[in-house]
């Protein structure tokens, strides 16, 4: 009977896995396809202004829920996961206040040269905060198959935003493209949720109280801590705004555009599912280090593999698809392979953190991160280093950073597996 019962788990999980990946897979095809069309329409310096201010928005939308909203997939009471949705929404306004506040004193210093751009990096994070909520939502309730669906509407909604808007808005129209396509996806998940407005409705100040006092460590040590990993992933475009032009930002950001694609195609997926399936695990006190270990070493398996495609015909993909003023990018990428690697395993760390109650530890271990990665920045540029070699340290910091992760992570199983013996 037991036997069945893991079976049936083992299958769900492998069924939902499938289910996230091909739609990832789909909106990241499409992706790549539409990229070459874009990079022959807009130049380095109109990519470099799209990744800088995708890193403003990552690093306000990464605490503006106080990571509430991390929670929803956790109780086992829908209740309390309205709650903790209220109480995100809430949260959210208060940052984006905070936010506008900060951003329109010091905006001069942003270099970026958007018309307005205070408002369209709020607009951002609210987008990107409503998406990210409702994909969770969907989570919960096991439903992948909208959000897989969402993605692939993200990706083309995007691509035809950018490509109109070029005409009117210039080196503009990427952003105000990525903003109108993310705003559509977020809108459809809206729609298709399953979601009792009126129970939403009926949360009381008093309910939102009780439930923020259980889940206290979630603003108080994770929030601190994603926005210091945030902060920290960010770092090298942050850095770059100061001392690299927009075509460097622009080469670096496509980059790591590209290597994105099988992270987001697979690890992404591998974590959401990750989630819900380990959260299940530890509530029925089941084992999950051996879990784990395949797991981890299947993403490594895959990284490898992708390291090397990259190397062998990395230079005749970026000619073929982007074209001849794009060639740097090959270069950028094979400096950046450790970075890739280390995103690519690093999912189920960050999904055990959060079944675990680990928020103290990793506020502690976000800090020291931090702390490491923009002494290596600081470092490198200060002895004028090329900013291929700048990266390339940083990169191999960042694989060391998130092997060390895994191992607090594996000691922290190994005494939940000892009590559950």
């Amino acid at each position: 009977m037991e036997d069945c019962r893991k079976c049936r788990l083992q299958n769900g999980f492998l069924k939902h896995v499938i289910t996230l990946a091909s739609g990832t897979a789909c909106s990241q095809i499409l992706s790549i396809l539409f990229l070459p069309i874009l990079s022959r329409i807009y130049n380095q310096d109109a990519f470099g202004i799209l990744a800088s201010f995708t890193a403003i928005v990552s690093l306000i939308s990464s605490v503006s829920t106080l990571k509430y909203d991390t929670a929803l997939v956790f109780p086992k009471n829908d209740k309390v996961a309205y709650v903790l949705l209220k109480l995100a929404n809430i949260t959210t306004i208060g940052v984006l206040l905070i936010s506008f506040i900060v951003i329109s004193i010091f905006k001069n210093s942003l270099d970026i040269n958007v018309p307005g751009i205070e408002y369209l990096i709020l607009l951002g994070v609210l987008l990107s905060v409503n998406y990210n909520n409702s994909t969770l939502w969907n989570i919960r309730f096991k439903d992948f198959k909208n959000s897989t669906i969402s993605r692939i509407i993200q990706v083309i909604s995007v691509f035809l935003f950018q490509v109109i808007l070029y005409s009117f808005l210039g080196v503009y129209g990427l952003v105000i493209g990525n903003l109108c396509g993310v705003l559509l996806s977020g809108a459809y998940l809206i729609k298709k949720r399953k979601f009792d407005f009126y129970l939403y409705k009926q949360i009381s100040l008093a309910d939102m109280k009780k439930i923020a006092l259980k889940y206290k460590d979630f603003p108080l040590f994770m929030a601190p801590s994603e926005l210091i990993l945030s902060f920290a992933s960010n770092l090298p475009t942050i850095m770059f705004l100061k001392y690299a032009s927009l075509a460097d930002i622009g080469i670096y950001g496509m980059a790591t555009r590209i290597l994105m694609q099988p992270i987001s195609l697979i690890s992404s997926s591998v974590k959401n599912v990750t989630m819900s399936y380990m959260s299940d695990r530890k509530n029925t006190n089941s084992s999950i280090l051996f879990w784990y270990f395949k797991i981890v070493l299947c993403l490594l398996g895959i990284s490898i593999f992708g390291c090397i495609f990259i190397f062998f015909l990395g230079d005749f993909i970026i000619d073929f698809f982007l074209g001849n003023n794009w060639l740097e990018t090959y270069t950028y990428m094979i400096y950046l392979m450790p970075l890739f690697i280390s995103m690519m395993i690093s999912s189920p760390a960050s999904v055990a953190v959060r079944v675990f109650d680990m928020q103290r530890l990793t506020l502690v271990f976000s800090i020291f991160s931090l702390i490491v990665k923009w002494l290596v920045l600081i470092y490198t540029f200060s002895i004028n280093l090329d900013i291929k070699d700048v990266i390339f340290y940083y990169a191999i910091v960042s694989l060391i950073l998130v092997i060390l992760n895994h191992l607090l992570v594996v000691i922290k199983i190994i005494g939940y597996e000892k009590n559950i013996i």
